[in-house]
């Protein structure tokens, strides 16, 4: 029998086919595993630590957080306490308040009506309006509608109604127009007589005044203790 022909590994990769190289195992000592375990067990004990601290950082935050919401709760009931009795107070003193200008206001138009009631006659004749007779807040109701007028002059058939403000401003002047115009039909009784308009006032806004002359209203202002028309000369009132 033949015997078998042995290869020869070329020079060039000689070399490559070696056995790797690898380390020897080395058993651990008794001293080592025991050092390793000992300081496994530290770690373990400082994770421990660390592990209670962070959980007593969080019970404190929740803690401080509880407290705060409870404060927040606290402080929420409190404001709507507060705003409950501010809106209460507000409301009592607004009443009062409206109490008190109306108390003003109607103290004012009654001065102011005294002042007017004076002097009118004298004013109206010298104006050529012949009224001897005064009647004071007539008041009356017509079908339904109640109406109201401060002043009356009168005296057969020419009367003036004279409306009284402690201060005049332009949306009184339209409103009283609409009186005037519908006088004859509220109170028959003056249906064949002449109709005159008058505005008595203490003081103007935005020339109210102005606006009821135009309008063919007497305008007449209390100053001081009496009244006067302060129309200018050769003004012709509007009949109604």
């Amino acid at each position: 029998m033949k015997k078998p022909k042995k290869y020869k590994i070329p020079r060039h990769v000689q070399g490559e086919f070696r056995e790797p190289d690898f380390p020897k195992y080395q058993p651990m000592t008794f001293n080592e595993l025991w050092l390793m375990l000992r300081e496994m067990g530290e770690r373990n004990k400082e994770w421990e630590k660390q592990s209670k601290e962070r959980e007593k950082e969080s019970k404190e935050r929740q803690k401080q957080s509880e407290k705060r919401h409870k404060e927040f709760l606290e402080t929420e009931k409190w404001f709507r306490e507060f705003m409950s009795e501010q809106e209460r107070f507000n409301r009592e003193h607004k009443k009062e308040m409206r109490k008190l200008q109306n108390l003003f206001t109607s103290q004012w138009g009654r001065l102011v009506e005294s002042l007017v009631e004076g002097d009118l006659i004298r004013l109206l004749n010298e104006r050529g309006i012949p009224v001897q007779n005064i009647i004071e807040n007539y008041k009356g109701n017509y079908r339904g509608t109640s109406y109201e007028f401060d002043i009356i002059a009168e005296n057969g058939p020419a009367v003036v109604f004279v409306e009284v403000k402690t201060t005049l401003r332009p949306d009184d002047v339209q409103h009283y127009l609409c009186k005037l115009r519908n006088i004859k039909t509220w109170m028959p009784r003056f249906g064949d007589g002449v109709i005159y308009g008058a505005m008595a006032y203490l003081k103007a806004s935005a020339g109210s005044e102005k606006m009821a002359e135009n309008k063919g209203l007497f305008v007449i202002r209390a100053t001081g203790d009496s009244a006067r028309i302060i129309n200018q000369a050769g003004f012709q009132p509007v009949a109604f």
